[in-house]
């Protein structure tokens, strides 16, 4: 009689357990029905990359070309800036800027901003590496 009985008991904490599962994944259900989606936003402020917080602490003079430099790409390339450079990405990332800031400054403005940029690369290289992860 007492095997009768414990089966019983299992097979009532297994039911008890299945509906607490299901109504767990109904609340769930009704949460992620309740969200509203936002629209995804393309581009970003000269301010938001590595770069412009950079040189944004230059002169005002290679700032501003820099900025109207930036201002000019498309939407789908300021958005990909916005981003930090991963490990294996600084090169291309240096050699992009250069490409970028080369036609609108002059030999020294390209030198000092060049300088500026690659010397906060190697700054957040060395944070990466501490594990301190970069935070400007």
């Amino acid at each position: 009689m007492s095997n009768i009985n414990l089966i019983k008991d299992i097979k009532s904490a297994v039911n008890i357990f299945r509906d607490m599962r299901k109504a767990r994944r109904t609340a769930r259900e009704n949460e992620t029905k309740g969200t509203v989606m936002l629209p995804e936003l393309r581009g970003g402020s000269f301010y938001d990359t590595v770069e412009g917080a950079a040189l944004s602490h230059c002169e005002k003079g290679i700032f501003k070309v820099a900025y109207k430099a930036f201002s000019e790409l498309d939407k789908e390339k300021k958005h990909q800036l916005c981003f930090s450079p991963m490990d294996g990405e600084f090169i291309d990332r240096a050699e992009l800027w250069k490409e970028l800031l080369s036609p609108v400054m002059t030999e020294k403005q390209l030198r000092k901003a060049m300088t500026r940029i690659i010397h906060w690369y190697i700054h957040i290289k060395h944070l990466n590496k501490e594990g301190k992860g970069y935070a400007a």
